[in-house]
């Protein structure tokens, strides 16, 4: 038999993770487009999508500490948090392997 899995509780998702996790989505978007629009035009890009990266970097970095200062609250629900630092993470991984392709 399967069990209901609801939940009954008054903790709310705090705000910062949804900021978190919304920041970590457009740094992962917005570099793979990055990615993706080099390799179609076979690295012939301007610099617009190196601005592009260097700020997916730095909201992936605010993003990072948003969600780490969601995970530290007490009595709140963590999954947007802990979603928003894995999103930022891979951002922050993407940005440093796009860095380092080029060497």
């Amino acid at each position: 038999m399967k069990k209901n899995r609801l939940m009954f509780t008054n903790k709310k998702h705090p705000a910062v993770a949804y900021i978190s996790t919304i920041l970590g989505a457009i740094s992962v978007m917005s570099l793979i487009y990055a990615a993706f629009s080099s390799f179609t035009r076979q690295g012939a890009v301007t610099g617009r999508y190196g601005f592009g990266i260097a700020l997916a970097m730095l909201y992936s970095l605010a993003g990072l500490v948003l969600a780490l200062i969601g995970l530290r609250k007490e009595d709140v629900l963590r999954t947007f948090s802990v979603i928003g630092a894995v999103l930022n993470v891979l951002a922050l991984l993407m940005c440093g392997f796009l860095l380092w392709i080029p060497t």
